[in-house]
């Protein structure tokens, strides 16, 4: 369950993919590393997509499916490819009287990783950050009306891809609660 919980439900497609140019990347960089609340200039490199929970832009090359957690909530994986590296980003929603914010807090803390308090557009949030080896980690959890949150970035690479984790704040930069 805890590796579920960790690594969320998984998909894979193997649709090609377009990896941003470094004057899109850099246009991504947020102004401050703990305050997520700038959403991206409407292009058409960006889309939109719509839950009955929330709101969230993203690159449009990257390939986004729903999915159903299998122990209760709801998923949206989201895949993409930064040079030779892919990554995957996973919005994970469940039930707080079900799985606990603190439990998921103590998996991360467990691995030692780094720990922020941010504020995702006006939501007192949690971001985590760390790698174990070569597989890296990031992710923000907040709760909200009986509901835990987590927005997860995942990918392997002998070393930190500041471009992929670029992408994810800005895609969590976007996320608005509906």
């Amino acid at each position: 369950f805890i590796l579920f919980l960790m690594f969320g439900v998984s998909f894979f497609s193997d649709q090609e993919r377009i990896t941003p140019s470094d004057e899109e990347v850099s246009q991504w960089k947020k102004s401050s590393p703990n305050i997520f609340q700038s959403a991206p200039k409407e292009s058409n490199s960006w889309s939109v997509y719509l839950s009955q929970d929330y709101k969230i832009n993203y690159p449009a090359d990257i390939y986004i499916e729903p999915g159903i957690i299998s122990g209760g909530g709801e998923a949206l994986l989201m895949k993409g490819t930064q040079g030779v590296i892919d990554y995957t980003i996973e919005i994970q929603i469940t039930d707080s009287q079900k799985t606990s914010i603190e439990k998921i807090h103590k998996i991360y803390e467990g691995f030692e990783y780094l720990k922020n308090a941010i504020v995702l557009n006006g939501i007192s949030a949690t971001q985590f950050s760390g790698n174990l080896g070569e597989l890296h980690e990031k992710a923000v959890v907040f709760e909200n009306e009986g509901k835990i949150y987590k927005i997860h970035l995942i990918y392997e690479s002998s070393s930190q891809i500041f471009g992929i984790e670029e992408i994810f704040d800005k895609i969590v930069s976007t996320f608005r609660l509906q």
